[in-house]
């Protein structure tokens, strides 16, 4: 998110007893998704793919969880992004091979997605075992968080899948206007919204096939399109006029995620949902941080502050002052604290509102550590 965007966000500071609240003015609407679960953080692996400790983290930062799905051979889902075991964990063969009961042995043993993945040494405390969907099924119902979730039968060995899948998801706790379903294969998707009314529909393309996408999407009345990145200004802008949604996949460098945002699409696609969050996301990455540690507040006197205001995604304020009058009675604020702040990246000038509490244990007035 640029900070035009995500200057005035709500952040609060402990400062002697007396907590500043900014409020939050943020616009921005473009999703994050943490795709395979988000097992990246800011360029480095930090997760076990596709796993319940990933999927925690995400959630509780913000971001909409993003997985795949393949059936054992009894027809349980699993969390999974290829069809074989080989790749992320310490078994092998086909995952629909194996039964469920087979499959609670197994560890996934990468850390990481993509460019910056690298493998867990046996005995790792990191190791994760393979998540169900009822798992994940569970603690999005605890957590009320979201999903974009691609039911996988690429091969058509088992076409009730998808429809068993979508009749689990309806019988949960989830509404549906929390999950999306993807599939690359367009038979596999048009039958979702019956059997889980309001479930966002994504079709998915690689490259090759980006430029029919939104005709099909249209023509089987889905909801979104999820095409391979990167994608045209003109993709876009037929995707907009078809009433779809945008969310393309995967982009894991900034340079990249930017020029997503400046296409104007809905959600991005992205192994690092921290890296993106910085750039896009419209949860809060304001802060503040004071720079003298002790100060003292007397009645009915100006308490000065020195504080830089910084932003983690494009960029901090020069130095502020801060000046919040007390009355002469009480450890209260006088009034509202108003500051203009000098953004450094725009060169705009950004005023932002700081509301004044006092916590019950700042009873008197005196030198307080900040």
């Amino acid at each position: 998110m640029s900070l035009r965007h995500r200057f005035a966000i709500a952040a609060s500071f402990l400062i002697f007893g007396i907590v500043l609240l900014v409020p939050s003015t943020s616009s921005a609407t473009v999703e994050v998704q943490a795709h395979r679960g988000g097992s990246n953080v800011d360029g480095k692996a930090a997760f076990p793919e596709s796993s319940m400790a990933g999927f925690r983290h995400s959630l509780k930062e913000g971001y909409t969880i993003e997985f795949d799905l393949q059936p054992t051979s009894d027809g349980i889902a699993v969390v999974m992004h290829d069809d074989d075991l080989d790749r992320t964990t310490n078994c092998t063969g086909a995952v629909d091979d194996h039964t469920l009961n087979q499959l609670r042995s197994c560890r996934i043993d990468q850390l990481g997605s993509g460019d910056v993945d690298e493998p867990l040494a046996p005995g790792d405390s990191r190791l994760e075992p393979i998540p169900t969907l009822d798992e994940v099924i569970g603690l999005l119902e605890k957590t009320g968080g979201k999903a974009s979730i691609e039911v996988k039968d690429l091969a058509g060995e088992h076409p009730g899948f998808p429809a068993d899948t979508y009749t689990r998801l309806a019988s949960s706790e989830i509404p549906s206007s929390r999950i999306t379903v993807q599939n690359f294969k367009p038979d596999s998707l048009t039958q979702a919204p019956s059997l889980y009314p309001g479930v966002t529909t994504s079709y998915l393309t690689i490259t090759l096939l980006n430029n029919s996408a939104v005709a099909v999407a249209t023509d089987r009345n889905y909801t979104q399109v999820s095409p391979q990145w990167p994608v045209s200004p003109e993709f876009v802008a037929d995707a907009r006029a078809a009433n779809l949604k945008v969310a393309p996949f995967t982009i894991d460098d900034a340079e990249g995620i930017k020029a997503a945002d400046a296409l104007g699409v809905d959600a991005v696609i992205t192994n690092d949902p921290t890296l993106a969050d910085r750039l896009v996301g419209p949860r809060p990455s304001l802060s503040m941080k004071i720079l003298k540690r002790k100060t003292k507040a007397r009645p009915g006197k100006i308490l000065r502050l020195a504080a830089r205001i910084s932003n983690s995604g494009e960029g901090q304020s020069d130095p502020a002052r801060i000046g919040i009058k007390f009355n002469r009675s009480s450890l209260k604020p006088a009034g509202p604290v108003r500051r203009v702040v000098p953004v450094v990246k725009s060169g705009a000038s950004r005023t932002v509102t700081f509301r004044v509490k006092v916590r019950p244990r700042a009873k008197k007035f005196g030198k307080f550590p900040v």
